[in-house]
């Protein structure tokens, strides 16, 4: 399983798997919010399905989470921090220079379920975790996370852009998990 170039040795394995990740990752770092793009649904209703053992790493559960695979399909990727805002509120929503390509990254999303993203609608990022309870996925390991990035990145309950950026980090190295292991 090894092949040469340039008097080089490769195992072919770690080549196939080094361009697998650098197209994963190319991927990821350029997607944006798309309505009808179900790949980053899809990746989402899997990590929620994951837990984290005592390693930390990412397994699979055997049994029925609150998202069925069915289910997939009818699920909505929210903007967590809405693309827009309640005018008389604006002191609420994150403001940045580069605000709408952030609010529209993958750091910026999660699933949840239409009627459940319909009632959200503009609400402000801090508010978002309420309906994520709603959804039945407050306890999970991964709604925890993001919430304590959130609590480690904000002001006055304004979202920081270190929050997306550490949460868009997590989300990689989670998808990239469990399409490597899961």
């Amino acid at each position: 399983n090894n092949f040469k170039t340039n008097d080089v040795n490769y195992n072919r394995e770690d080549f196939v798997t080094a361009k697998l990740e650098s197209e994963f990752t190319k991927w990821f770092d350029n997607w944006q919010y798309n309505k009808t793009d179900t790949k980053v649904c899809v990746l989402f209703a899997r990590l929620l399905r994951c837990s984290i053992d005592k390693k930390g790493k990412l397994k699979l559960n055997n049994f029925k989470t609150s998202i069925s695979q069915d289910d997939v399909s009818s699920l909505h990727l929210d903007h967590m921090e809405p693309r827009s805002g309640a005018e008389h509120e604006k002191s609420s929503y994150f403001i940045d220079p580069d605000r709408e390509f952030i609010i529209n990254g993958i750091g910026n999303m999660m699933p949840l379920p239409g009627r459940i993203n319909i009632s959200k609608s503009n609400k402000p990022l801090k508010e978002s975790f309420s309906y994520l309870e709603e959804a039945g996925l407050g306890d999970h390991w991964f709604v925890k996370k993001s919430k304590d990035l959130f609590f480690d990145n904000n002001n006055k309950g304004v979202p920081k852009k270190k929050f997306f950026q550490e949460r868009k980090a997590l989300i990689r190295e989670s998808f990239y998990s469990i399409i490597k292991e899961c």
